[in-house]
């Protein structure tokens, strides 16, 4: 009961926390906003709406979703809080970005009014005053400042805490989901922050998971935020590596798949219930009920139909044959270094959180494959959790033993005097078998 009542405090102030900073973002005056954002608005004209990067789909920019956050921040009304809730913005019958430019001018005359309440839209809490500030090129370069020193220090941290093998594995798998790119675009961007910034407290603050109550507590926190600033892109992010420095970082943690389980019920319930939240607070602050349009778009987007020709079916069946080929490759590794089952079933945990991305592509098939551009992303987490599961559950000391071994015996048949031992170049020693 104690774990009820924390949390439903959580909860309620939460709730009250969000409310109050999406009517304090609309209350800075648009007009301090304007210029930058006509600057913005020219800018994603000029780059086009999903530039790609060598002409690689997963290498593309999202300037339409950026554009439409830039248009969301300045079509606010005189009312503020109708305007937190309902989160106006205008179209027109060319693109986003030209109907962003002529809002933020003031001429609204060909545009249409719409409204995107069925989200927080928190990221507006930033985005206004930072365009206050700076144009879309601004918020870019901190972006990249701020996101590179986030995943330095998360590095560090992993190292420090966890060891050097698993800072290794998560360092590739951002890389090779295209980290360097993510900070050119603001919607990319606000789960990357969430995760990088909940994975440093996790591993910094140590009452944050010091008992489980604790714990269940900071995942359903994690979840909120999430829901609050997240605009649908790689939410999984925010739930799957927090949660992997939580059991890595915690020796003494057992039962490690109900503990699993409970964390992602936990931020599960503070995601769902903080999003829902807003669906049923705005008609009592506006009037306005957006409870029908919510539940209409997510009947579609979890139920809704899909192109047989979308990037996710295509990718996917390019690429079958090197996973095929990976997953032979990982076998016979197993055959031959593999630790045995007990390691297997300790380390089986990883193998639940690898599944968190699938099983979110299927709950949301429509939005996941529609956009799969840029929610691959999230597959991050299934290649870091397999990667680990790899790592601890085969003989490593093994496999560098071997490799070093005929490594050696490759130098020495370079030079044939080593193989008698009678020379030895300055900083090698001897290995068993008479390889330096």
């Amino acid at each position: 009961m104690r774990t009820i009542y924390k949390l439903s405090a959580i909860y309620i102030t939460m709730v009250v926390v969000f409310a109050t900073l999406m009517i304090g973002a609309y209350s800075v005056p648009t007009d301090w906003l304007r210029h930058n954002a006509i600057a913005s608005a020219k800018t994603i004209q000029e780059e086009g709406l999903y530039p790609q990067l060598h002409s690689i789909n997963f290498l593309q920019r999202d300037n339409y979703t950026d554009a439409l956050m830039i248009n969301i921040a300045v079509s606010g009304d005189e009312d503020c809080v109708k305007s937190s809730m309902l989160n106006p913005y205008y179209v027109s019958k060319d693109n986003i970005a030209y109907a962003c430019e002529t809002q933020a001018s003031g001429d609204t005359t060909d545009l249409t009014k719409l409204q995107y309440g069925r989200y927080w839209q928190g990221y507006l809490v930033l985005l206004r005053p930072a365009l206050a500030l700076m144009d879309y090129q601004g918020i870019r370069v901190v972006n990249y400042v701020v996101l590179i020193g986030l995943l330095v220090a998360c590095c560090w941290l992993i190292r420090q805490r966890i060891g050097t093998a698993e800072m290794i594995i998560f360092a590739l798998g951002i890389m090779a989901v295209g980290f360097p790119l993510v900070p050119s675009c603001m919607q990319f961007s606000t789960c990357f922050y969430i995760m990088l910034l909940s994975m440093i407290g996790i591993l910094k603050i140590e009452k944050l998971t010091s008992s489980p109550r604790n714990a269940m507590c900071t995942f359903f926190v994690i979840g909120g935020i999430t829901a609050f600033l997240d605009f649908l892109t790689t939410p999984q992010l925010t739930l799957g590596l927090p949660l992997l420095m939580y059991l890595l970082a915690g020796d003494k943690i057992s039962h490690r798949w109900k503990v699993t389980i409970t964390m992602c019920l936990m931020w599960a319930i503070g995601y769902g219930l903080l999003w829902a939240t807003k669906w049923m607070i705005c008609p009592w602050l506006t009037g306005e009920n957006i409870l029908a349009e919510a539940m209409s778009q997510v009947e579609y987007r979890t139920m809704g139909d899909y192109s047989d020709n979308n990037l996710m079916i295509t990718t996917l069946s390019k690429l079958s044959p090197a996973l095929i080929a990976i997953a032979v490759a990982t076998g016979l590794t197993y055959i031959r270094f593999g630790r045995g089952w007990t390691a297997i079933r300790k380390h089986s945990y990883l193998l639940l959180i690898a599944a968190i991305v699938p099983l979110w592509y299927l709950a949301l098939k429509n939005h996941s494959m529609e956009h799969f551009w840029f929610t691959w992303r999230a597959l991050m987490l299934t290649a870091v959790s397999l990667m680990l599961f790899i790592y601890k559950t085969i003989e490593t000391d093994r496999i560098w033993t071997i490799l070093l071994k005929r490594g050696g015996k490759i130098y020495c048949r370079s030079y044939p005097l080593l193989q008698r031992g009678s020379y030895y170049p300055q900083g090698h020693r001897r290995l068993s078998g008479g390889a330096t």
